[in-house]
């Protein structure tokens, strides 16, 4: 595996990154234009807002990895995963889907251990874009815990089904400019009590 044994460099966060992009959907490629070309470290860098960054997640049967990016930074995150913790991964989304649940913030806790979002550096962003793999799609990241707090206490979360969307050249006019979803696009004011 690509990861190996010693501290993985930007390198190697390259090369894992483009493995994951290659193994996304085909449909996704067949959509967009620019899923087609070589995705890099640098091309997504060049997208990224300043305190915004990019995770993307790789799961298997018995491993886990995280390519994490900032306008500065880039690294890749290895975990090893059992079985038992993509069953947590599940357990997690069941919990969650209960309306009276006591026990999602331990099975988040196991989730995000797991994954290794301990060693992330979420500190560098105020916002993070995550593409999940598997069965990481069930679960809202938001609930995950970086260093005791939930991922929502410490930044904002928006998804993307593949790193592409934000690499790719978006071809706008001036007066029609497509918006990501994690970008502000209305703030309203209410009356909560209106005057009947």
């Amino acid at each position: 595996m690509l990861l190996g044994n010693g501290t993985p460099t930007t390198a190697v966060a390259e090369k894992v990154l483009r493995r994951m992009e290659q193994s996304r959907a085909r449909n996704l490629k067949e959509l967009l234009p620019a899923a087609n070309e070589t995705i890099s470290i640098p091309s997504i860098q060049r997208q990224l807002k300043p305190g915004t960054g990019l995770i993307e997640f790789w799961v298997s049967g018995s491993a886990a990895a995280a390519v994490y990016i900032t306008s500065n930074d880039a690294g890749v995150v290895k975990a090893g995963i059992s079985q038992a913790g993509l069953s947590a991964v599940q357990e997690l989304a069941g919990a969650l889907a209960r309306r009276h649940s006591t026990n999602w913030r331990a099975l988040a806790r196991q989730v995000s251990e797991n994954l290794g979002i301990s060693r992330i550096p979420i500190h560098q962003a105020s916002q993070w874009l995550i593409v999940a793999d598997g069965v990481l799609n069930r679960i809202p990241f938001e609930v995950l815990e970086h260093e005791g707090k939930l991922l929502i206490e410490k930044a904002e979360i928006a998804y993307l089904p593949s790193a592409h969307l934000l690499a790719q050249r978006l071809e706008a006019s001036p007066t029609h400019r497509r918006r990501w979803p994690w970008e502000l696009t209305m703030s309203a004011f209410a009356d909560p009590q209106p005057d009947s």
